[in-house]
């Protein structure tokens, strides 16, 4: 007896099913849509926030947007790396490089302030604000940064599912 007889395999999802390839639009269309929505939302940067409910505070965890936003973007890259043309791969490597010279200015930046603060700590009479404070304003900067760099990178995938007709009546 084969392994195939021995079990029955039920598609749970329907574009797992006879036509793949109007699955696989489904799959690219899907995540465009999760990245449409997550990029319309307000991209703040998360954590606690106290609010009164009822008159008593209460801390609500708020997630990071801009990470959420990037992530979801990073994953419709690698789901239509396959499809991309020469003209796309060449607008996403532009911005690939775009975004390591943005990661680089902030270490740049990160170790030009460190340098400062710890020279200011030496003077007893300089009040200076906690160390995590400029850590999480530079990682907020570049946060910021990377986000429009995604936005940008939406923009060229939305352009190359619009050359592939992912987007005309009846494409699924």
């Amino acid at each position: 007896m084969n392994i195939e007889d021995q079990y029955v395999i039920e598609d749970e999802q329907p574009f797992f099913g006879g036509d793949n390839d109007k699955g696989i639009k489904s799959i690219f269309l899907n995540q465009y849509g999760r990245c449409c929505l997550e990029g319309s939302k307000e991209m703040i940067k998360g954590g606690n926030v106290t609010k009164i409910i009822n008159g008593k505070p209460v801390t609500i965890q708020v997630p990071n947007q801009r990470e959420i936003f990037i992530n979801t973007v990073k994953i419709m890259e690698i789901i239509l790396k396959p499809k991309f043309d020469k003209e796309t791969e060449a607008k996403m490597g532009l911005l690939d490089n775009d975004i390591k010279n943005k990661n680089n200015e902030a270490e740049k930046d990160y170790e030009a302030k460190q340098q400062a603060y710890e020279l200011k700590k030496r003077n007893p009479k300089v009040q200076l604000p906690a160390w995590a404070n400029i850590e999480n304003q530079i990682y907020d900067e570049l946060q910021l940064k990377l986000v429009k760099v995604y936005q940008k990178k939406l923009l060229v995938l939305s352009t190359l599912l619009n050359k592939l007709n992912y987007f005309e009546e009846g494409s699924i």
